[in-house]
């Protein structure tokens, strides 16, 4: 076998993979006809930028408490959304949707009524307007207009943007412009959309008995070619956590608590029966009395990742995550959560409507504690932990801890 690079994919859940191959199997067999009465629709928002996407979390070495985030103000200066829809025969006008969210009110009086009802009324019988599961579009004002219409609406199944065309021409064909103004950013958006030749929207329309054979094929899974359009377009972030103390933490979860016989019955007493000279029955059988030092020489034995991989919570960042393969957008760290993930909703569009939690926990594990469970182990289990982690320490930019003894 080879060494060979890992699959990352956007997650779907087995609900997103039995919509998507309903979808794919029930048109799978249309013919163009068919396409040609689909208008394909859907919302997107761009902001104004000014720089290379990707906002950087950079601190010296030693610094734990500073938030030094290096970022060219990408979403400070506004967004804008808009509303467009594309057909076989032609598309709809760009809609700026200005000032706030979309409502199920503004969705049927700005979109439907303008915008889908006369194009319905040019493609005649037959007419689909496919758009997605979002609240406004499936509100009882919208659904009552459009069958008062005589409207019908084809159903988009989630996370499917490779199942409606209508997302690369959003990605592709507008991430280009680079305004100055929000009003410009508007401007400009339209321009782009009217510029985009009707030929490149009837290729994407025609591809659509391919996509969906692709999903048949990888049985409601993405494809890999879709995986790899979703992490160029998508926002891209990691948070990332001082390697001792996020392992001290994951020992202090996973094996001290009483409530994860899980990780007690599978790890507990493989460490033990391992690790323990002449273990007593009742901690092979239950694995919950694993003490920290155990577990560091579960952790270094090189038997543990000949026979499985680390669990997720005790494994490498670098491995786990992948950051010199995905071109993450922003890298955070734990010590600072609350304001680096303010900076990611601000990336997002989202800091008005979401905010993150605060935690008024004061257990969380610390230098000072890590530093404690690092007492009983010797010097040579600590350096052989560290060239474990070592990686971790070099690429997230943390100081090897004082109490560390190597030598």
């Amino acid at each position: 076998m080879r060494a060979r690079h890992p699959q990352v994919s956007v997650v779907l859940t087995a609900q997103h993979r039995a919509g998507r191959l309903a979808f794919a199997r029930e048109h799978k067999d249309w013919q163009i006809r068919h396409w040609h009465l689909v208008l394909f629709t859907d919302e997107s928002r761009f902001t104004l930028s000014t720089c290379d996407r990707r906002a950087r979390v950079c601190r010296r070495r030693g610094e734990r408490s500073a938030c030094n985030i290096l970022q060219h103000d990408r979403f400070g200066g506004g967004s804008v959304m808009v509303w467009g829809g594309i057909s076989l025969g032609g598309r709809t006008a760009l809609r700026v949707l200005a000032r706030g969210s979309l409502t199920a009110i503004r969705y049927r009086d700005e979109i439907l009524r303008p915008l889908v009802r006369p194009y319905a009324g040019a493609v005649g019988p037959g007419f689909l307007l496919m758009q997605d599961n979002a609240r406004p579009h499936v509100a009882g004002v919208c659904q009552q207009f459009l069958q008062e219409e005589g409207i019908d609406a084809m159903g988009w199944p989630a996370r499917s943007a490779d199942l409606n065309p209508i997302w690369d021409i959003m990605s592709r064909s507008i991430h280009h412009v680079a305004p100055q103004t929000v009003q410009e950013l508007a401007d400009d958006l339209v321009q782009v959309w009217e510029e985009i030749p009707q030929e490149t929207i009837r290729h994407l329309i025609r591809s659509m008995p391919k996509h969906c054979r692709e999903v048949i094929q990888a049985r409601g899974e993405y494809s890999t070619y879709e995986i790899n359009r979703h992490l160029r377009s998508y926002l891209k972030f990691i948070f990332v956590r001082e390697p001792f103390e996020r392992l001290v933490s994951a020992y202090r979860n996973k094996f001290t608590r009483s409530y994860n016989t899980a990780f007690h019955k599978r790890y507990g007493t493989k460490i033990i029966r391992r690790h323990r000279p002449q273990p007593q029955p009742d901690a092979l059988e239950r694995g919950n009395d694993v003490s920290f030092q155990e577990f560091v020489y579960y952790l270094v034995d090189p038997r543990t990742q000949r026979e499985e991989p680390f669990n997720e919570h005790w494994e490498r960042i670098h491995s786990l995550c992948h950051p010199c393969l995905v071109h993450y957008d922003v890298v955070g760290k734990y010590e600072t959560l609350e304001q680096d993930s303010r900076s990611v909703l601000r990336l997002a569009g989202a800091d008005g409507e979401v905010h993150f939690p605060t935690s008024g926990k004061s257990t969380r594990t610390n230098g000072d504690m890590a530093a404690q469970f690092f007492q009983n182990i010797s010097p040579f289990y600590q350096k052989k932990l560290y060239n474990l982690y070592r990686m971790d320490f070099l690429l997230f930019n943390y100081s090897n801890p004082e109490y560390l003894k190597t030598r």
